[in-house]
């Protein structure tokens, strides 16, 4: 049993994750073995995430010192919380990869900064590009316009090059 002040020391923590988090994702999970849910926390920890399980009481007294309208006590069965700290699309792939290795994991809802998202768009998060692949295709698309003014520059150099060998063979 917790003490008192234990109870709101892990309110406080809970509280400290909710004000630094940029994504944070309520989940369902049962039946999972210790050792994937340990694998699955270093899986996240590798993208600036982790997953924690907090007293639905608990969780509900952070949420609401934080004014955050989550009814956290009306969900069934164990809470998981994924939160994420540096990026809002790595968190979601990892989870839903995660979610199809382990049917009983499911994601109920999320939030992003404070606007609330349901399980389809957390499925639409994770399917974003990550900020890497965003930014590999930003730089593609700039360099593309420079490569196209080579490649003509080039070709009237190669035709003139084609020119004067044909002139050079008569």
């Amino acid at each position: 049993m917790l003490t008192k002040l234990k109870k709101e020391e892990i309110v406080r923590s809970a509280e400290e994750i909710l004000s630094k988090q940029k994504v944070l994702f309520f989940t369902k999970f049962s039946g999972i073995a210790v050792s994937k849910l340990n694998a699955f926390r270093r899986e996240l920890s590798k993208v600036g995430a982790e997953f924690k399980v907090i007293r639905k009481t608990l969780l509900q007294r952070a949420l609401k010192n934080k004014s955050v309208a989550v009814d956290v006590l009306g969900m069934q069965g164990e809470v998981g919380i994924i939160i994420g700290y540096e990026s809002e699309v790595d968190p979601a792939k990892a989870a839903m990869k995660f979610g199809k290795d382990n049917q009983t994991f499911k994601i109920i809802f999320g939030l992003l900064g404070e606007s609330m998202m349901d399980t389809g768009q957390v499925v639409a998060l994770a399917k974003l590009p990550t900020r890497d692949q965003l930014l590999g295709q930003l730089v593609g698309v700039l360099q593309a316009p420079i490569a196209n003014f080579q490649g003509v520059l080039s070709g009237n150099m190669r035709g003139l090059v084609m020119v004067l060998s044909q002139i050079a063979k008569k």
